[in-house]
């Protein structure tokens, strides 16, 4: 349970980050500069360390590792932050907490992971308390059209059911390939930071601005996320479900809603506390529940 909370702390500190690099550059170009710079510590430590492992590269795996690049890593997070214009850090993060309920379903289907009744229960009590989220016009951090708000929720959404993909896609690498933890992550972060770059390069143009202050900021977040958090994600993958790991992101929106109040200031309304608070219990249930069958 240590690791998960350190997990999603780190992962509420890279909301924040996030956040604030948009006064930077553009989300898909800030993206892939995260994404570049943090797969070389992964990359560097596994061809220094396990420089073997590179031999199990084969042209059976190009398209298993592009799939969890893409979802993953590109989709996931360009269409998470590129919504994060428009939406605080911790209702990004809120919205985000879909992904386990659509990883409930892959993981039982693709990766036969074990459904009880209990997680059912559990499931079905975060994905109630998630609901009025979606319906309030409060999540909105600017003023924006119906269709740009409405636009900015799909984008959550797609960027939560792409987190969900990726990662069942992630363990799939390090299950059925037996890819290294730091490697799967290492190639796909890699990849995905190269399909946004081509993503920002044809729709978004490159940022005009403070270059240095763009490439520090763009260090410091990658280091937190993805360098740090991608491989603890690949640990936790490797004990627990991808359902798990996703649900216990709930815990991240705690996180973030009190870095949230007391770093940035911004106000938190009583329903999203509420829905939090809601969610949490249930991701609890869960994780008694998952540690009670290994």
């Amino acid at each position: 349970m240590i690791i998960i909370l350190t997990l999603q702390f780190l992962s509420a500190v890279g909301f924040i980050l996030f956040k604030e690099t948009l006064s930077y550059g553009s989300p898909f170009f800030l993206v892939s500069i995260r994404m570049l710079l943090g797969c070389m510590p992964l990359l560097a430590y596994q061809l220094v360390k396990y420089p073997q492992s590179f031999k199990i590269l084969r042209r059976g795996l190009i398209m298993p590792i592009f799939v969890a690049a893409f979802f993953n890593v590109y989709a996931a997070n360009g269409y998470g932050l590129w919504a994060m214009q428009y939406t605080s850090a911790s209702i990004t993060s809120l919205i985000y907490n879909f992904s386990p309920f659509i990883s409930a379903l892959l993981g039982y289907f693709l990766l036969r992971e074990q459904m009880t009744y209990k997680k059912m229960a559990a499931l079905i009590v975060g994905f109630i308390a998630l609901i009025p989220i979606l319906f309030t016009d409060h999540i909105m951090t600017v003023d924006i059209s119906f269709s740009r708000a409405t636009a900015t929720k799909l984008a959550l959404l797609f960027s939560a059911a792409s987190a969900a993909y990726g990662w069942i896609s992630v363990k799939k690498l390090m299950v059925q390939y037996n890819m290294p933890n730091v490697m799967a992550n290492g190639l796909t972060i890699f990849l995905g930071g190269l399909i946004a770059l081509m993503h920002a390069s044809l729709f978004e143009g490159m940022p005009q601005g403070d270059f240095s202050a763009l490439l520090l900021t763009s260090a410091f977040a990658a280091l937190i996320s993805p360098a740090i958090c991608y491989v603890l994600c690949g640990y936790v993958l490797m004990h627990f479900s991808a359902t798990l790991l996703l649900f216990s992101g709930f815990l991240a929106t705690i996180f973030t809603i009190l870095l949230d109040v007391f770093l940035i200031g911004e106000a938190v309304s009583l329903l999203t506390i509420g829905c939090s608070a809601v969610a949490l219990f249930s991701v609890y249930l869960f994780y008694l529940e998952e540690k009670g069958q290994k």
